[in-house]
């Protein structure tokens, strides 16, 4: 822009869009090759290309069930694996009727 402010003439600087346009190119090949190079280990000896270093984080899960807070721990009684076997087959036989029950 330049030029009176009664009289104001625009223009488009060329040379600076075209380094503009060179610097977009060389940060789009960077990221390419980037990510080329984790993905698929391309590009190993080209030390311009910087990898991103991940975090090694520990995520934990904990786990609460509302509906065993009041149940006895079957675990300390004796016949563990019969309680066990029993009400493997109670929720086979619960899920049986279910699909049944959808079916019909």
């Amino acid at each position: 822009m330049y030029g009176n402010l009664s009289d104001l003439k625009f223009k488009l600087d060329k040379e600076e869009k075209k380094i503009a346009r060179k610097e977009a190119i060389q940060e789009e090949k960077k990221e390419l090759k980037s990510i080329l190079k984790q993905e698929f280990g391309l590009f190993k000896k080209d030390s311009t290309i910087q990898t991103p270093v991940e975090e090694e984080t520990k995520t934990t899960f904990e786990v609460e069930w509302d509906e065993f807070d009041n149940e006895p721990d079957v675990s300390t009684e004796k016949g563990t694996r019969k309680k066990k076997r029993r009400k493997k087959k109670e929720q086979k036989q619960r899920i049986k009727q279910v699909l049944k029950e959808t079916r019909g």
